[in-house]
Parts: structure tokens; sequence; C-alpha cells
């Protein structure tokens, strides 16, 4: 199945020529590897960090992201159970019906 842009990631586009950090934090993280390596080339000369920031968008296409939300969700979804019974941080409460 061929990648296709979208929207989102047409805009990024726009955005990394003005400040080319920016859509590699949105796309990969503002603490990733991926963002400080952006940054530092962006230090270096304006192309690396745009050619960089290009590479980024192309690679980790918004429909990847949204198909990485949707399997997180499904995980939750199924670790959880249908039930209302909540664990948080060990202590285990469940809701009355009734």
């Amino acid at each position: 199945m061929a990648k296709r842009n979208t929207c989102w990631d047409l805009f990024l586009i726009v955005l990394s020529i003005v400040l080319p950090p920016v859509p590699v934090a949105f796309k990969r993280g503002f603490c990733s590897a991926d963002f400080l390596i952006n940054i530092a080339l962006c230090i270096l000369g304006f192309l690396p960090g745009l050619i960089h920031a290009w590479y980024i968008i192309a690679k980790y296409p918004q429909d990847a992201d949204i198909d990485d939300i949707e399997a997180h969700r499904s995980l939750l979804a199924n670790e959880h159970g249908h039930g209302h019974s909540h664990n948080y941080h060990g202590h285990s409460h469940s809701q009355n019906q009734g």
C-alpha cells in the first residue's frame, strides 16, 4: 500500500520552511533524538535542518500516526477489559452496579 500525504503533513512541510524543528517535534516528540538532531543541524545551517525535517515528515506520514493511536487505544481496551473495575497504583476499585 502506498503512503500518501495528508493535509497535516503538507502543513508540516510548509511550517518546516519557517521553523524546521517544530514539525520534527510534532512527529517524533520534544525529547526525541530526532528533535535534538534537527536542532543541531539547524545550528550548523538552515538547509541541513530543513532537509532533515522533510525526511522525518516523509518517513513518518500522518496515516502511520493515526494507526499507532488506534492500536494503542485497542491495546488499552483489551488490557482493561470491558468491566467497570479500575486499578490505579496497585489499588483495585470496583464500581457497584445496582
